[in-house]
């Protein structure tokens, strides 16, 4: 394999990292790609081929949490967006029944 372009060299990397790394259900593999304007983020099981669980900056949950100057993908992007203990209650109170649903399908136990 030949490397002309980046694109190339991003899949002989690729192809070179997932013949070491794979995910099962007991330890998924994590994704990251950064963008120039965002961060998605992937849990994969490899076993059964299936995405357990995805996050993005271009979620509007995500996305109403970022002001200003602020993108999902600089510094101020990964700061934390609850400032106050109550407010970190909420945004987990929230977020518990949106992922349970996925946990529990995809059989994941804690360690």
């Amino acid at each position: 394999m030949r490397i002309k372009t980046r694109e190339d060299r991003r899949n002989r990397i690729k192809l070179r990292l997932r013949k070491r790394l794979a995910g099962d259900q007991e330890r998924p593999r994590l994704t990251v790609y950064r963008s120039l304007s965002h961060i998605y983020v992937q849990v994969i099981d490899d076993m059964t081929g299936r995405t357990v669980a995805a996050a993005a900056t271009t979620e509007p949950t995500v996305k109403s949490g970022l002001t200003g100057k602020t993108r999902g993908n600089n510094k101020a992007g990964a700061e934390p967006i609850s400032s106050t203990p109550a407010e970190l209650a909420a945004m987990i109170r929230e977020g518990v029944p949106k992922y349970a649903a996925v946990v529990k399908a995809a059989g994941v136990k804690p360690e």
